[in-house]
């Protein structure tokens, strides 16, 4: 790393004013194309990326590979992708009240709806992968980001997100022999279901 690089970074964590302004136009820069996905939650989710930014480069993890400004960008675009994963999990309802059971019953029901065709085909699917994406499947859709889920299973969040896009992989390779074996290898009338 270029020494005029580490001074700049070390000028941006004691909270000088132009190294700050510099810096916080790169995170209102990368982070403008989520603002239409993120608009409700639009200051909230500016802010928590420059907390991030400021944690990450305060604990040394830029190591110089790439420019800083390219840096940032990426911490930014992981924290509001990782923002927008977690607001986007599946609500849940009592279903205690729906059913007129009494209160404080703890079964759980999810409010999005899944036809039984494409529920029994991912349930097949998940008995097919391996344990390893299963788990980190159940991470995900109980709204831990790629950092919590690092601290979980003492991994890298690089590492992590390679675990997995290729679990998907696996997911969509099985899915797709069981939807041949289904259709006799005639995918043509078979709609698709998403994995």
């Amino acid at each position: 790393m270029h020494e005029a690089v580490e001074d700049f970074i070390q000028s941006y964590l004691e909270g000088e004013r132009g190294a700050v302004a510099q810096v916080d136009g790169w995170i209102l820069a990368a982070a403008k194309p989520f603002h239409r996905r993120i608009r409700d939650e639009w200051d909230d989710a500016v802010q928590e990326t420059r907390l991030e930014v400021f944690q990450a480069l305060g604990r040394g993890d830029f190591r110089g590979e790439a420019q800083l400004k390219t840096y940032v960008f990426r911490v930014v675009s992981h924290t509001c992708l990782d923002r927008l994963r977690r607001r986007d999990r599946w609500k849940w309802t009592e279903l205690a009240e729906s059913q007129g059971e009494p209160r404080g019953s703890e079964r759980r029901i999810a409010v999005r709806e899944v036809p039984l065709e494409t529920a029994d085909l991912v349930a097949r699917v998940l008995q097919q992968v391996p344990e390893e994406c299963r788990s980190l499947w159940s991470m995900l859709v109980a709204g831990l980001s790629y950092r919590e889920m690092g601290r979980a299973v003492d991994a890298s969040e690089g590492a992590l997100r390679v675990r997995v896009l290729r679990c998907r992989k696996k997911a969509l390779e099985v899915r797709d022999r069981l939807v041949g074996a289904a259709t006799g290898g005639n995918e043509s009338g078979v709609p698709s279901a998403r994995v």
